[in-house]
């Protein structure tokens, strides 16, 4: 029921509600018509923290009434500087990020943890977050109907952080964001770009592996690889920096 009034205040095409708007994009990739128009996005004109509350206030409506999340007890959106200059995007929260609300907690969080201490910085110095917003049912993978329902969500918060790279952990990450089904050992090390849909923005991305893959594969070559692409996203921060 809420969704079908979520709809009918999208068919009038001059909603600013952030629900309404995110709604329309997900509906713009299933092909349901009719998108309110590009200019009504509401963050537009908000600080940084405050539309990235707007913005998780509407995905938490979202995930309360989307068929897909029916097993959910939270919406897990993300969390750390809404003006981060990196943003970390896993690919679905485990059983451990619903429980915290977090993404990426737990043994692959720790894990994470430590790489940012390796590269002089916290959780609360970058952003985290995950293409689906929600734990799927039985731990499944997304589909990919489910995957570009679950995309304008991240779309709008890069937009909103705007930062200077991208880091891409795992294959659902890395082939969402940059639209391809490439496979992540092939895709990893290679800088890649995001382009934003709807203002063709270029944003570089890095692929790399999932900390649960580097906890699974504790080999020196994977650790090795995994630094090597921590330096090349460190090295982006740096280049940014200094123009």
């Amino acid at each position: 029921m809420e969704i079908q009034k979520l709809r009918a205040s999208k068919n009038t095409q001059d909603s600013c509600d952030p629900a309404v708007y995110l709604l329309a994009r997900a509906d713009a990739v299933a092909g349901v018509p009719c998108m309110p128009r590009v200019g009504a996005s509401p963050e537009a004109t908000q600080s940084p923290a405050d539309a990235m509350a707007a913005i998780q206030a509407a995905a938490e409506a979202f995930v309360a009434n989307c068929e897909s999340c029916v097993d959910a007890e939270r919406c897990v959106f993300g969390e750390g500087n809404p003006s981060a200059t990196i943003v970390f995007v896993g690919g679905v929260p485990s059983q451990e990020d619903e429980q915290a609300g977090q993404p990426i907690v737990g043994p692959a969080g720790q894990k994470l943890n430590d790489i940012l201490k390796a590269m002089k910085l916290s959780r609360s110095d970058v952003y985290l977050t995950t293409i689906v917003k929600a734990h799927l049912p039985e731990c499944r993978m997304p589909r990919e109907k489910e995957l570009a329902g679950w995309l304008p969500w991240l779309h709008r918060q890069l937009r909103v952080i705007q930062p200077d790279i991208i880091v891409a952990l795992g294959r659902i990450a890395a082939e969402a964001v940059l639209q391809t089904h490439v496979d992540i050992a092939s895709l990893r090390g290679k800088m890649g770009e995001w382009v934003d849909p709807e203002t063709g923005q270029q944003i570089p991305v890095m692929p790399t592996f999932h900390p649960a893959y580097l906890l699974e594969h504790y080999t020196p070559e994977v650790r090795g690889q995994m630094w090597d692409d921590m330096k090349a996203v460190l090295a982006v921060v740096r280049r940014s920096a200094s123009q």
